[in-house]
């Protein structure tokens, strides 16, 4: 699950826009641009790599590969100053104190000519990324992050059927729009990042609809509240990319996975989804959410900027919307050149056998990952590539645990019983620990 990735910045950001006074300049800067006119239909491939979106597009001529993500502004890494000419906004003398312990930079260039296909956007602000060990997103294998500040200039729409996107100024030429879930969102002050509400069962939510999370629905309510109180739900525990308020990086939370009966989403009501709760201690997370691209990618998505309307037309070509969580009670991801545990489910045999967070994973169902080449890690970030699949019966792993090579043989299982109600892994998973 990922958090904000700009969460300091956007609080600067609206602090700012509700001031009396002009807006500062570089508040301005990002603000501002636009987009060719004319009447403009472009259809452009995207890679979907590791649960996200990515697509290559030209700044001020040169070639780059970006990360879309609703939530965020236009991001740039500092060393693409060095290559493209750029008029830059400095404000380290007044705003570098904020960012000091971050991975961003007070600097706010501005892209003359922001190239997506045959489709240019004019005088777009971004802000800096620093390219070193502070920057969570370092591994991820981009150039930058294609924000809403320039997405809002436009319609967008998402097909992960042929993983192609349409950048439109006509809604009329986007199919998949007529019969589809409709959904009015509020676009955030300056960014213009999508918020929508959602009703789960009596409580209203304000979800924020996040192309860069690969998640599948978060969120927090009374009635979610109710369910983690009454022991409803599942603590699951994972290695954040990117905490908030925290001081330490490296920092597990813990957040729940909980069945909800029922998720109304503009005029259309869907059952029986398990969603991860977000932790009650983070209270400002209380009637809040967000839906990701393991969501996204169930429907054909667009993004009407101009009438502030999301449409998700149901995907004939994906799975249908889960109704319960498979597990074989952790997961994995390949970080910083290795594969390694991201988390964990409570109850599970995985931590009942000392699986933890952080162990490296040598082999996964026969394959050797300290032996794959680049081009077979490029894929399994792709998704070309399966290592293991939730539909298995079950996953055989070699994990490096203080030194000793250890085999484990798990069983996949469902976190909930057909009533919806939690349950712990405890004889519907059966596990062989071996000594390598």
């Amino acid at each position: 699950m990922k958090k904000s990735i700009c969460f300091l910045i956007i609080s600067v950001l609206l602090v700012c826009s509700k001031a009396k006074a002009q807006l500062p300049d570089f508040i301005e800067r990002l603000n501002g641009g636009t987009v060719q006119s004319g009447d403009f239909f472009e259809k452009i491939p995207f890679e979907l790599n590791d649960g996200r979106v990515y697509v290559t597009s030209l700044v001020n001529g040169h070639k780059y590969r970006f990360l879309v993500d609703t939530h965020s502004p236009c991001l740039l890494y500092d060393y693409i100053l060095d290559e493209v000419d750029l008029d830059t906004i400095d404000k380290s003398s007044t705003l570098g104190k904020m960012f000091l312990t971050g991975f961003l930079k007070p600097v706010f260039p501005k892209i003359d000519t922001f190239s997506i296909g045959k489709i240019k956007f004019s005088e777009i602000g971004a802000i800096l990324m620093k390219d070193d060990s502070t920057n969570p997103l370092r591994d991820n294998n981009m150039d930058g992050i294609l924000g809403s500040n320039l997405m809002k200039h436009c319609i967008w729409q998402f097909n992960f059927n042929d993983s192609t996107i349409i950048l439109t100024n006509n809604v009329s030429k986007c199919t998949y729009t007529e019969g589809a879930i409709q959904l009015p969102f509020i676009p955030k002050p300056v960014q213009g990042s999508p918020n929508v509400f959602i009703m789960v069962g009596n409580d209203t939510i304000n979800v924020e609809f996040d192309t860069g999370n690969n998640g599948f629905v978060n969120a927090l309510s009374p009635g979610i509240f109710k369910k983690i109180n009454e022991g409803k739900t599942i603590e699951w525990s994972m290695k954040l990319d990117i905490p908030v308020d925290r001081d330490d990086l490296d920092s597990i939370e813990t957040h729940y996975y909980v069945m909800i009966d029922s998720m109304q989403t503009g005029n259309h009501t869907l059952y029986n989804l398990p969603i991860v709760a977000y932790n009650p201690e983070y209270k400002q997370t209380m009637g809040k959410g967000s839906m990701g691209i393991d969501f996204l990618k169930h429907f054909i998505t667009t993004i009407d900027w101009y009438d502030n309307k999301i449409y998700l037309y149901p995907n004939e070509g994906k799975n249908q919307l889960p109704h319960n969580k498979r597990t074989f009670g952790f997961t994995y991801g390949y970080k910083k050149n290795k594969f390694v545990v991201t988390s964990i489910f409570s109850g599970s045999e995985a931590e009942q056998s000392g699986i933890k967070i952080g162990d490296e994973l040598l082999a996964i169902n026969g394959y050797r990952l300290t032996q794959l080449s680049k081009q077979s890690i490029k894929k399994y970030q792709s998704g070309e590539l399966k290592l293991s699949s939730d539909n298995d019966d079950k996953i055989v792993v070699i994990i490096l645990k203080d030194g000793v090579k250890k085999k484990f043989i798990l069983s996949r299982y469902n976190l909930f019983d057909m009533h919806g109600e939690s349950r712990s892994a405890g004889d519907k998973t059966r596990i062989n620990i071996e000594n390598q």
